[in-house]
């Protein structure tokens, strides 16, 4: 018989460390779970830690509005949370897989979150600010030059109320774009990012000095991305009594153009609250029995049209259940469904979806 034990490990940074001038709590979970692979175990037990960090840790913030305020998150918006988790033991037998994780939380985000929930902000998905900034010399991005983005990091903080977020400019952000890359990019190439901090909309803001003619100022093109559409809105900052160079109004510029990204958001939060409150809302039943089919299907469910939301209740290692929001009507949303590769089967309140085999 094989002897099993506690494994002796090198400490594993499943995500990126905060800088050391960050507030960051850690947080001690256990877990135990069994997947269909040794992988899957793996990647169970990091997803549930993490929500478990997050949870504890709002429970000591904001303990009597913690489950109401879970309810309402997404995965991507309590992963933006988290700053690491690091695996202290662990013991793998076959399928199952237990640890004991340390997971960083940042205290800094819990705290926007506690005070967004006081004030009775929206819980819709942020905005992702990325801040840009281009000099005679060079175009800047996660260098620390980019001082466009320092103030950027300070205002979204001060200004957001939690609706605008910086993208932390790690290693992961990095491999998605640099500054060669991002004035490029259209929502797509920039889709991991956004899932990552939770955004339902990017905004790239360009800032560039204006000094080769009167008057001297700042220019920012505000450029707004998300799945449906590409915007963009210039705007000119000239130099004054107040601001006498281009490079002090940089921090006024990041302060107005905050103000017109959270009216845009608000605005947005509203919309998307009207469609949800009007749409047709039916139960989603998904029985499968390897985890890439349930990949699939909520990759092929995202992508449908007429699709406002989809929710997912619970999952377990061979079902997954949800809420499905959508425009119209249900003969309309099977058929739909048909077309693009998914067999529904109505049972009860519910309807139960597979892939079609071909």
């Amino acid at each position: 018989m094989r002897k099993l034990g506690w494994l002796a490990v090198v400490a594993l940074v499943l995500g990126w460390q905060a800088p050391a001038l960050a507030a960051i709590q850690t947080i001690e979970v256990m877990v135990d779970v069994t997947g269909n692979t040794p992988e899957d175990a793996r990647a169970k037990a990091l997803e549930y830690v993490k929500k478990r960090a997050f949870y504890l840790m709002l429970s000591k913030t904001n303990p009597e509005q913690a489950d109401e305020i879970v309810k309402t998150m997404t995965t991507e918006q309590i992963y933006q949370h988290i700053r690491g988790a690091q695996v202290m033991q662990e013991l793998q037998n076959g399928n199952q897989y237990i640890a004991r994780y340390s997971v960083s939380v940042s205290e800094d985000m819990m705290a926007r979150l506690k005070a967004t929930d006081d004030a009775g902000a929206s819980k819709a998905n942020p905005t992702l600010v990325i801040p840009v900034l281009r000099t005679a010399e060079h175009q800047l991005l996660w260098e620390p030059s980019n001082i466009w983005r320092s103030l950027w990091n300070t205002t979204a903080l001060e200004q957001g109320e939690g609706i605008l977020v910086v993208p932390y400019g790690d290693p992961t952000d990095m491999q998605i774009t640099d500054s060669a890359t991002i004035l490029s990019y259209n929502f797509e190439p920039l889709k991991a990012m956004a899932e990552r901090y939770g955004a339902g909309e990017i905004v790239v803001v360009l800032a560039e000095y204006e000094t080769a003619q009167e008057p001297h100022g700042v220019s920012v093109t505000m450029r707004r991305l998300a799945p449906n559409f590409d915007k963009m809105k210039d705007m000119f900052f000239e130099v004054n009594e107040q601001f006498e160079t281009p490079e002090s109004l940089l921090a006024e510029a990041a302060r107005v153009v905050a103000l017109q990204i959270k009216d845009i958001a608000k605005n947005y939060q509203g919309e998307e609250e009207r469609r949800i409150a009007d749409a047709t809302k039916q139960a989603i039943s998904v029985p499968f029995t390897r985890m890439n089919e349930w990949v699939r299907i909520q990759q092929i469910i995202k992508e449908l049209p007429r699709v406002v939301r989809f929710d997912v209740n619970t999952i377990s290692i061979n079902h997954a259940s949800g809420l499905l929001m959508y425009d119209g009507t249900p003969e309309l949303m099977l058929q739909v469904m048909e077309a693009k590769g998914l067999r529904v089967e109505p049972t009860g309140d519910s309807w139960q979806l597979t892939l079609m085999t071909r």
